[in-house]
């Protein structure tokens, strides 16, 4: 049994404590294959190479296993593989090494196959009754990055002997966080760095610019637990499509994470919303999902009482009767069109155009404050920041998304 590998090549890779079944995790194919190299260079004649469909022949009995094996070395077995599919990998390799007591090694890009070993491994701890320094998990995973095994959240950190943390792998729920880490979009990165326990809330949204949803909700619900009792934390996504395919993803992976939470999805709500009917439709078959019953964030925040917040935020005189009649009607209009399934996006625009007249000339003021003090950067930021739990925007947005009457 190998318990330790260098590999020397322009870097170093150091894996330390090798277990039964290893995963290489990498976003270098190149520095994923060299590990599987040096192994085989070690272990020589001892070491094969085989395809995931050529080992799955050996294990219902199609064909024998080599003699003389001691390792085993498998390159993306999770390839053209459905999820459920991908996830029983886990299982059939410690299987594998079960019966024949040899060590495997597998590089692999699938998110599914690295949670599914954190589960194993994590399961197999808590049914062992053994101290955590004590236990010797069976399925390790070592993420590597530029040619050094890296932290679980993908950076190269040094420990106090100038060792990469990480060398000797990961397993249980800190493998889920490198499962977490190689969902696209750099979502995961997101919420690994700032997920905790006390935010037992975790929303995906859509957004991805200066005015990202997810910014704007954040800022606003910066106090929401003060007034609820509970935190949240809003994730934001590039678009519906990616939507939904990481908050699939994430509740795969969600048993893996530090701590239990309630994972919620939010949509702005389009044409496929046309009324409240297909609202309530659309979240009984998703119960984790929410749709936004103003059809978008710009609805909410874009109306005379905010106009009036900024007014008051810049010391100039609030809105007359008339521009706020202007500014209601509009928010009026607005939502009967999302009640009759209007396409298009123009409303954010008309919406926009409108409030920046109200408010005149602010505009530029903001834009001359912002060279100086970088808090005025972002203007949606200020604009979020006033609409604080006594405001009717917050309340608005806490019932549609909390499904509370605050």
């Amino acid at each position: 049994m190998l318990h330790s590998i260098d590999v020397y090549d322009g870097g170093i890779i150091s894996l330390d404590n090798l277990a039964r079944v290893n995963y290489i995790v990498s976003p270098s194919p190149v520095d994923s294959y060299k590990v599987l190299q040096a192994i085989s260079r070690r272990q020589k004649r001892g070491a094969y190479w085989l395809d995931y469909s050529e080992l799955e022949q050996m294990i219902n009995g199609l064909s024998n296993f080599p003699r003389g094996l001691q390792s085993l070395l498998i390159r993306n077995p999770e390839f053209e593989m459905y999820p459920d599919r991908q996830k029983n990998i886990a299982f059939a390799l410690n299987e594998v090494n079960r019966t024949r007591r040899v060590q495997i090694f597998v590089t692999t890009n699938s998110p599914f196959v690295v949670s599914a070993s954190a589960g194993l491994t994590e399961k197999e701890f808590q049914a062992s009754h053994i101290a955590k320094d004590q236990f010797w998990p069976s399925q390790k995973v070592y993420y590597i990055k530029d040619g050094r095994v890296a932290s679980r959240r993908g950076l190269i950190t040094l420990d106090m002997e100038s060792k990469p943390k990480g060398r000797m792998g990961y397993w249980g729920k800190k493998a889920g966080y490198v499962a977490s880490q190689m969902i696209g979009s750099g979502l995961m990165l997101d919420v690994v760095n700032s997920y905790t326990p006390d935010s037992p809330i975790l929303i995906l949204c859509e957004g991805q610019n200066s005015e990202a949803d997810a910014l704007i909700y954040n800022q606003i619900f910066d106090n929401y637990e003060s007034v609820s009792g509970r935190s949240a934390m809003f994730v934001s996504c590039l678009g519906s499509s990616q939507l939904s395919v990481s908050f699939d993803l994430l509740r795969q992976v969600k048993k893996s994470l530090s701590a239990n939470f309630e994972l919620l999805m939010l949509r702005d709500r389009d044409h496929e919303f046309p009324n409240h009917e297909s609202i309530d439709v659309y979240k009984k078959s998703y119960p984790q999902r929410r749709v936004l019953l103003h059809r978008a964030i710009e609805a909410y925040i874009y109306n005379s009482e905010t106009a009036n917040l900024v007014l008051q935020f810049f010391d100039k005189p609030l809105l007359t009767t008339a521009k706020k009649t202007r500014m209601d009607k509009l928010q009026a209009t607005i939502q009967q069109e999302a009640e009759s399934g209007y396409l298009g996006n123009d409303y954010k625009i008309r919406l926009k155009t409108l409030f920046r007249s109200l408010l005149g000339n602010i505009q530029y003021q903001w834009e001359e404050r912002a060279k100086s003090d970088p808090k005025y950067k972002f203007s949606v930021e200020i604009i979020a920041r006033l609409i604080t739990p006594d405001t009717q925007t917050y309340k608005d947005l806490a019932k549609d998304i909390f499904e509370l009457n605050m």
